[in-house]
């Protein structure tokens, strides 16, 4: 199950299974009005970058995928498992589990929790919970998460307080490597981390669907400043569709 890991770029649906078999081109059917296709089989492949202090490719790539696996039930929801696989330039690999629902107007769910550390001091996890990723409703922005966490930093106990927005951000045009051109649906989410006068941690995930097709790509920067010391971080990452299948309805 995908965690928010709080000194990391926020990765939501980036990653997955290494698909070494697929030799079968870049296209196949489309499933027109899901932004998400949600079915067994299909899958998405992606070249991933990671992002300097300035946000731009430090030319550290990684390779990531999502395998969907067949339905099953999960807190209330019908859900799809979509089993993924990251590997990154110097070979070092990590598996992962996600889940994914979808309502019947087209938003799209993940089942997650939040966990990591702030300040090197571990965060209590936050209790899996399923997350509204995109809408399909005339709603321009959602509560995911508001919670609190307390630890202790140097003798000192700080209140870190947790908010997650996500959002509408508009349509953009988005050029697939078969050349073909589309208009895709774009929706961010902000995770906020805040020790209120010591340290912030923000990162923002912003993500490009095209319908029928699925995430075409996806933008992550993360923030963290602690004044007091004179310290400000940031980095990202960057992801673009490369190959993907959806099974035709």
């Amino acid at each position: 199950m995908r965690c928010y890991h709080l000194v990391l770029a926020i990765s939501l649906p980036l990653a997955g299974l290494w698909l070494a078999s697929c030799k079968s081109g870049t296209t196949s059917p489309e499933q027109p009005g899901q932004l998400m296709p949600l079915a067994d089989g299909n899958y998405w492949v992606y070249d991933s970058y990671e992002l300097d202090s300035n946000y731009k490719r430090t030319g550290t790539k990684a390779y990531d995928s999502l395998y969907m696996g067949p339905s099953m039930a999960l807190a209330g929801r019908t859900a799809y498992p979509v089993f993924h696989y990251n590997r990154d330039d110097t070979g070092y690999e990590s598996f992962d589990t996600l889940y994914y629902s979808v309502d019947a107007d087209g938003s799209l769910w993940q089942y997650m929790s939040l966990s990591g550390e702030f300040l090197d001091i571990e965060v209590p996890t936050i209790p899996a919970r399923w997350v509204k990723v995109t809408t399909s409703g005339s709603e321009s922005t959602w509560n995911v998460l508001t919670d609190s966490a307390t630890i202790t930093y140097l003798g000192i106990p700080l209140k870190i307080n947790l908010k997650a927005i996500g959002s509408k951000a508009g349509t953009e045009e988005v050029k697939l490597q078969t050349g073909k051109v589309y208009t895709a649906q774009r929706f961010s989410l902000t995770l906020t981390a805040e020790a209120a006068g010591f340290a912030k941690f923000t990162s923002t995930v912003t993500e490009s669907y095209i319908p029928g097709i699925g995430r075409a790509k996806s933008y992550a920067t993360t923030v963290m400043d602690i004044p007091l010391a004179g310290i400000k971080t940031k980095g990202g990452t960057e992801s673009v569709l490369v190959r993907y299948r959806v099974a035709a309805k």
